[in-house]
């Protein structure tokens, strides 16, 4: 039992309605809790023996993100981060950079845009658990210009909910017509969905395989808002 391991106050990792705490949220604690387990695999594991076991290692260099993009110029990209967008790929970005994208990061929480932002990507998160606190920060819900224009916005999960016009009544961005609420169900599995028009994403008829783990959904409402070009929308 981890009860009886030495630190195990260190171990305890909180969870909720989808899984565990993220560690963007826990701060100091998520930081104690990994020098726990690192300790705790030095004095118990046998690391050089794994190492050992897990050898030949597959032959040829590693992945590079240059190997699978070309350049495209360097405009900039605005990545959203921070305690209610935690569920972003490390990939992602390094994809954007290799490409030769500008990649600035900004929490919806507290931030606006950055400045010359040509593109938005908002990852999956916990909106739900954030929601007064980003339909608060109001400057940056304004900020239409970028999409009005046609400017890509790519948004995944959590992103869908922040482009709505509100979460659990609370005010979003208004970008993608109908209202997004919390429920006790949850939606677990795989979705097909085909591209209907060509986007910066897929061509149009191209198909993409999605998987699909929520306990929201999004209501549609009976004079939608939205304006300018509709954002390319992920599973």
């Amino acid at each position: 039992m981890v009860g009886a391991v030495p630190g195990a106050a260190a171990l305890e990792v909180p969870a909720r309605h989808l899984g565990l705490v993220p560690a963007a949220e826990r701060g100091a604690d998520a930081v104690a809790a990994v020098a726990a387990m690192t300790e705790l695999v030095d004095r118990h594991v046998d690391v050089d023996r794994i190492r050992a076991l897990a050898r030949p290692v597959a032959d040829g260099r590693g992945w590079t993100p240059s190997d699978e993009v070309a350049r495209v110029g360097a405009p900039v990209v605005a990545l959203a981060g921070g305690p209610a967008f935690s569920f972003g790929y490390a990939e992602h970005e390094e994809l954007l950079r290799a490409a030769g994208a500008r990649v600035r990061r900004f929490d919806p929480l507290t931030d606006e845009l950055p400045d010359g932002a040509a593109a938005v990507v908002l990852p999956g998160g916990f909106p739900e658990v954030f929601a007064e606190k980003l339909s608060a920060n109001t400057a940056l819900r304004a900020q239409r210009a970028l999409v009005d224009a046609g400017g890509v916005v790519h948004a995944e999960c959590a992103g869908l909910l922040y482009l709505a016009e509100s979460l659990d009544g609370a005010p979003m961005c208004g970008i993608v017509p109908g209202a997004a609420e919390f429920t006790p169900r949850l939606t677990l599995g795989y979705r097909d969905a085909v591209a209907l028009e060509s986007n910066s994403l897929f061509e149009a008829g191209e198909r993409v395989v999605g998987h699909e783990f929520h306990r929201t959904r999004l209501a549609a409402t009976t004079s939608p808002r939205g304006g300018g070009v509709t954002p390319t929308v992920r599973p």
